[in-house]
């Protein structure tokens, strides 16, 4: 069997900060190890060594895409942290009735962007016109998120009531009952490859940014960064969220602290962008 070796694993990690930000502890190896065999197996390199140069070769473009999405963790469930799905319905749908921007930063397999569609269609109803843009570094995940199929476990969760009004069953590869997010409520996101790390292209102001789940891959400067890019591209008093687990440290420049892991952009606040650390 082929095994890693210590300066694989630096060698690797050192890639994908550069590439994604994620910063790989050396409590990771065994993880990096265990995902990135098949990757090493199937381009049919001798060692992992072997696989770290082809990956920085320039035949290695496409590779390097594949051991970013092997190596990424996407943990994720409809209506994850409930809290910030009633701040959503019960205080920033209710100060505006135009649509809304919102941005889910963290796609997944769309668990997340599908849950704020959700609570879009139950609160506006037929007038949901407010879009998601949800992004990811992981193609593999967006594909699943297109698709938006899921098994009988995964919206075992959910309210009978929610699972008749927004998702239909389809037949499954295997026979097994799953079920696809109707139409109406999946046409409400668009799906987009995002690096975080790398620029962000949209124009125009959020009014919500979802962060969540992600920047725990991090270090702090990075975080802080992330925040701070967030923020930007935030219209002022818009809300920023993040993960429970997550924080953007002491008094973060720009926001002002609503709720466990809920910000707002504070009015007249200038942004000025630090380079991203490295």
């Amino acid at each position: 069997m082929i095994s890693m070796t210590r300066t694989d694993f630096r060698d690797i990690a050192s890639i994908v900060y550069k590439v994604a930000g994620i910063a790989l502890s050396d409590g990771k190896f065994e993880l990096v190890q265990s995902r990135l065999r098949k990757r090493v197996v199937h381009t049919r390199k001798k060692s992992y060594s072997e696989y770290v140069r082809y990956v920085q070769g320039e035949a290695g473009g496409k590779e390097l895409q594949s051991m970013i999405d092997a190596i990424t963790t996407n943990e994720t469930r409809f209506f994850r942290e409930a809290a910030h799905f009633d701040f959503l319905r019960d205080v920033v749908f209710r100060e505006t009735t135009r649509p809304l921007r919102i941005w889910c930063a963290a796609a997944s397999t769309g668990e997340e962007p599908y849950s704020i569609a959700i609570t879009l269609r139950d609160h506006f109803q037929q007038s949901a016109t407010s879009k998601v843009l949800a992004t990811d570094i992981n193609c593999e995940v967006l594909a699943v998120a297109r698709r938006a199929v899921y098994s009988e476990a995964r919206i075992a969760s959910l309210p009978a009531t929610t699972r008749d009004r927004h998702f239909r069953q389809v037949n499954g590869t295997n026979g097994d009952r799953q079920f696809q997010v109707k139409p109406d409520t999946r046409g409400l996101v668009r799906f987009a490859r995002l690096n975080l790390v790398n620029e962000w292209p949209m124009k125009g102001a959020f009014d919500v940014i979802f962060l969540r789940n992600v920047m725990i891959y991090f270090d702090g400067p990075t975080r802080q960064w992330l925040g701070a890019r967030a923020c930007a591209h935030l219209r002022p008093g818009g809300y920023l969220f993040i993960g429970h687990s997550e924080s953007l440290g002491i008094n973060p420049p720009g926001y002002r602290n609503i709720q466990p892991a809920i910000y707002q952009r504070t009015e007249g606040s200038e942004i000025t962008l630090p380079r991203r650390p490295m």
